[in-house]
């Protein structure tokens, strides 16, 4: 079975055509390298709807692939940035576009090696980056935080 890539990007900074044709050509390049590319302009919301609409048939599409693909300028855009926390969040595996391998880095919390991108370790530990496990005691201290605990 094929892995299944979620494409991310900004796509109000720029022409409707252009962001189509772009993603469109991005599904064609991981369709190539044997991936099921989703494109969020193919997610059955009418064009005109409201962002949000868009964002939550998107997220959904997203949280059923097995990668995220992020185009280059994606950091621009809100709705790529909250997609790239999502899979980042669900364990989805990123991918940047012009990337060839995956980054590394070093837990801040238990010290050991991951690779892809690890997520903010606040407040546990200031600076860095923790690994999906370590991130679970980080989400529990937000909450107690939270309820004031």
């Amino acid at each position: 079975m094929k892995k299944k890539v979620y494409i991310s990007g900004a796509i109000a900074h720029y022409g409707m055509d252009e962001r189509r044709a772009t993603f469109e050509a991005a599904a064609l390049r991981l369709k190539e390298q044997g991936f099921e590319p989703v494109n969020p302009f193919e997610n059955g919301v009418p064009a005109d709807a409201h962002w949000m609409a868009h964002m939550k048939a998107d997220i959904a599409l997203l949280v059923g692939c097995d990668y995220i693909y992020m185009l280059n300028g994606w950091e621009l855009s809100k709705g790529a940035k909250l997609e790239f926390d999502v899979a980042s969040s669900c364990g989805i595996k990123v991918m940047f576009e012009g990337q060839k391998s995956s980054r590394e880095y070093v837990c801040c919390i238990c010290g050991e090696i991951h690779s892809g991108y690890g997520h903010n370790p606040h407040p546990v530990k200031h600076g860095g980056e923790c690994c999906p496990e370590c991130n679970k005691q980080v989400v529990s201290m937000r909450a107690q935080l939270a309820k004031g605990e």
